[in-house]
C-alpha cells in the first residue's frame, strides 16, 4: 500500500495445505502464519463441515520474508487447533518467538461454536491453553506450555513486534462454563499467572490495556474489561491495575442494560 492509500502490488500466497486460518501475527520482518491440520476437503454449507481433522499431519509454522514474499521458512510441530494468536518478535539470534492459545483437536470449531450460537450448551467445551512458541535459527520449534485456560491472548501495544514478557487472556474457570469468567496475566520470564476470576455467573470479554501517562515500562497502566453480571442482569465495565489483576478492579460500572458478550472490542479515548 501506498502511503496515499493506493495499491500498490499484490501477490497471491499459495500455501502447502489448505488448512483453516482464522488469525495471524508478524514481526518487523516477517508475517507468520500457523497451518493446523484442520483441512479443507470439500466446498460446502455449513463451511465447517467440508474440513477434516488430520492430526497426522502435524501443525506447521509458516514463515515469510515481508521484503520478499518468496523467501519463506517452515516449522513442524505437534497437532493442534488454534483460532487467536498474540504479538510476535523476532530475537538478536535469529529466534522468532509468539503466543497463542491452542486446543488438542477441533471439536469446538466443528459443533461448540454453532451450539453457542443457537443457544445450546456444546457437547464439546472449549479448553484451549496459552503457550509460547519458539521457532530457532536451526529449524526446530519448541512449544512452552503455561497450563492456563485462556484465549484472545493480548500483549502491550506499545511492545507490537518488540521482545516483551506478559500476556493478558480472558481465561477459563471451573466446570463445564462454555464461556470465559476470568482475567489473567500470564508472566513469561518469571514463570507465573495472576488472575481474577469473577465466577461462573458473570462471563467476560476480553480486555484491552491502557498506559499509565508518560510510562515506558510493560504492563504499566490498566486493563479494561467488560463482563455480563447474570444476577444482576447488567453489563459491567471494570478497571483493573495490570500488574496486580488478583487485586481485583480498582473500579467498576454498571449498566441500566445486558448487552450480548462481544469478542474484539476496541475502546476509543475522547
Amino acid at each position: 500500500m501506498a502511503a496515499s492509500g493506493a495499491l500498490e502490488a499484490a501477490t497471491l500466497i499459495e500455501l502447502p495445505r489448505a488448512s483453516y486460518v482464522h488469525d495471524f501475527t508478524a514481526t518487523e520482518r516477517h508475517i507468520i502464519l500457523v497451518l493446523q491440520p484442520w483441512i479443507q476437503e470439500r466446498f460446502v454449507a455449513p463451511l465447517a463441515a467440508g474440513f477434516a481433522w488430520r492430526p497426522e499431519l502435524g501443525t506447521q509454522v509458516l514463515v515469510i520474508d515481508k521484503a520478499d514474499l518468496g523467501k519463506r521458512r517452515t516449522f513442524e510441530t505437534d497437532p493442534f487447533f488454534v483460532f487467536h494468536m498474540g504479538d510476535a518478535w523476532e530475537e538478536t539470534d535469529g529466534t522468532i518467538r509468539f503466543d497463542l492459545c491452542a486446543d488438542p483437536d477441533a471439536s469446538f470449531a466443528v459443533e461448540g461454536g454453532a451450539a453457542l450460537i443457537n443457544g445450546r450448551r456444546p457437547a464439546a467445551l472449549a479448553r484451549p491453553e496459552l503457550r509460547l512458541i519458539s521457532l530457532h535459527p536451526d529449524g526446530r520449534c519448541g512449544v512452552e506450555k503455561s497450563g492456563l485456560v485462556a484465549e484472545f491472548p493480548k500483549a502491550d501495544p506499545r511492545f507490537a513486534g518488540l521482545g516483551r514478557g506478559q500476556t493478558v487472556c480472558a481465561g477459563s474457570g471451573q466446570g463445564d462454563n462454555p464461556l470465559f469468567q476470568s482475567l489473567a496475566v500470564r508472566d513469561w520470564k518469571r514463570d507465573r499467572v495472576d488472575s481474577f476470576d469473577f465466577g461462573p455467573r458473570q462471563p467476560v470479554e476480553e480486555a484491552l490495556f491502557v498506559p499509565r501517562p508518560g510510562s515506558t515500562e510493560e504492563f504499566d497502566g490498566w486493563l479494561l474489561g467488560a463482563s455480563i453480571n447474570l444476577d444482576a442482569r447488567a453489563s459491567e465495565l471494570h478497571v483493573f491495575d495490570a500488574r496486580r489483576v488478583s487485586a481485583g478492579p480498582v473500579c467498576s460500572w454498571r449498566a441500566d442494560v445486558a448487552l450480548p458478550i462481544s469478542l474484539h472490542g476496541a475502546f476509543k479515548g475522547a
